[in-house]
């Protein structure tokens, strides 16, 4: 059985809550821009898709966080019960989403029957064909883990991060930089969002936060000396990015780019530095945490519902409906269930937070889950 060594790290809660922010603000800006500006170009659609691919960090960060919390925790093999208890509170809330968002999904592809809806439904649950793919994805970090562990002491850190990131950005190129052969149905959703699924694809974040978990101390130390210089590495990283969409190479607006790796490294980098220079965790930023894997789960949804519903307006006010409405009806729907014991199994169990003055910083119980 794997020792759990049971240590504290407050700036998770950060990362955590920004990540989770950040990936709906991104949604809720996407699906206005497609609503406002569909068929549109100019100043304003360039300067908010610049804006959103700067925001486009999140994904890459709970897949960072989701490693670090197990290489901080597990150092062996799997403790008895933590597949089940993960398939318990991740797997099942994962199938009845599925379901949930299968029925928005065929609704909205036109008639409504019986057959149409079980497609939808397989999709999403076994080719992630939905916004919750990530749950699949995190299923096959904790397997990598646990494998990795068996290996971890015989290589060497830097050549193993090296590596992983040249196989990484190769992997992502490949796929960003191509188009899919022929027509057939396999080749075109390998290419345009199965490619996703694989942890190959989030190699190097897995790596960095597997020696990241580690050695947080000396991580941290360093990046409390060191992290100034993230101001001037971060605009550096995104101009790189920015060089990529302008030159044609890669010109998708997505968290899956190549080029998109070292910038979201940095903006964690950014993250870890700024938290540990506050003395304390705000409570709004404790609440976000406490409640991201349901906010996670809950918020497209409330956003389709918000945009079918709401009276069409301009940008401006959509968007910023959007996101604060789907953060806030998803943060009461996640309580009202959670008062019911079958309701964490629906729409996400809460994260357990210290109950401690506004003054203390809080900290966190390692092995828990990223979202």
């Amino acid at each position: 059985m794997s020792p759990i060594k049971k240590e504290l790290v407050s700036e998770i809660y950060w990362l955590r809550a920004v990540a989770c922010l950040f990936v709906i603000l991104n949604h809720a800006l996407g699906n206005n821009l497609a609503l406002y500006f569909s068929g549109q170009e100019g100043i304003a659609f360039y300067l908010l898709k610049i804006f959103q691919m700067a925001i486009l960090f999140g994904t890459g960060t709970f897949v960072f966080i989701s490693e670090f919390l197990n290489a901080k925790t597990y150092h062996g093999k799997p403790p008895q019960g933590f597949f089940q208890k993960r398939a318990l509170f991740l797997l099942i809330p994962f199938l009845f989403m599925s379901f949930i968002f299968a029925i928005f999904d065929t609704a909205q592809n036109g008639a409504f029957t019986f057959a149409s809806y079980s497609i939808e439904a397989v999709k999403n649950i076994f080719l992630g064909d939905f916004v919750l793919w990530f749950i699949l994805l995190l299923f096959q970090i904790h397997i990598l883990h646990f494998l990795f562990n068996r290996y971890a002491s015989k290589l060497k850190p830097l050549t193993v991060i090296v590596t992983s990131f040249v196989l990484n950005f190769g992997y992502l190129a490949y796929f960003s930089a191509t188009s899919a052969p022929g027509s057939s149905a396999v080749s075109t959703y390998i290419w345009e969002r199965g490619y996703w699924l694989l942890a190959v694809g989030w190699i190097f974040y897995f790596t960095l936060a597997y020696y990241a978990g580690k050695h947080f101390e000396q991580v941290k130390q360093y990046i409390s000396r060191q992290g100034v210089w993230l101001f001037a590495i971060i605009p550096v990283c995104f101009i790189g990015v920015m060089g990529f969409q302008q030159q044609g190479i890669f010109t998708i607006i997505s968290s899956k780019r190549p080029d998109m790796m070292l910038y979201t490294i940095a903006m964690i980098g950014l993250i870890l530095y700024l938290s540990g220079k506050t003395r304390s965790v705000p409570r709004f930023i404790m609440l976000i945490s406490k409640y991201s894997f349901s906010l996670y789960l809950l918020h497209m949804i409330v956003m389709k519902l918000l945009l079918q519903f709401l009276p069409k307006t301009n940008f401006a006010v959509s968007f910023v409906v959007c996101y604060v409405g789907s953060i806030a009806v998803s943060l009461v729907i996640a309580n009202l269930f959670n008062r019911f014991s079958f309701g964490k199994y629906l729409v996400g169990n809460l994260l357990k937070t210290p109950k401690q003055g506004a003054s203390a910083k809080p900290a966190l119980q390692v092995g828990e889950r990223a979202v």
